[in-house]
């Protein structure tokens, strides 16, 4: 079993594993110093929100901007196909 430390430590590596694929690990240990540790947190972040961090250079607020909108366009979509009744793509047959 998982316990709470656990969880909490797989978050940051999430977060940490996520800027590292965007070649901007270095800010890893900023977005943990400010509590930020989650996806969801990071779906609402702003440029605002990104400078407050210690985010200043252009070219990375762009980068992370892009994205956290490819983050919350994929889980409103998934959220959108979860709720989506299924398609019924078999053809309908007339019984007489």
């Amino acid at each position: 079993m998982l316990s709470v430390a656990h969880a909490i430590a797989s978050d940051d590596d999430l977060v940490t594993d996520w800027l590292t694929s965007l070649g901007l690990g270095v800010y890893s240990t900023d977005f943990r110093v400010h509590g930020l540790n989650t996806v969801d947190q990071l779906m609402t972040l702003s440029r605002t929100d990104l400078q407050s961090v210690g985010v200043t250079d252009p070219r990375h607020l762009d980068t992370l901007l892009h994205s956290i909108s490819s983050l919350v366009s994929t889980d409103t979509h998934q959220l959108t196909a979860s709720h989506s009744p299924p398609h019924n793509t078999s053809p309908v047959v007339d019984r007489v």
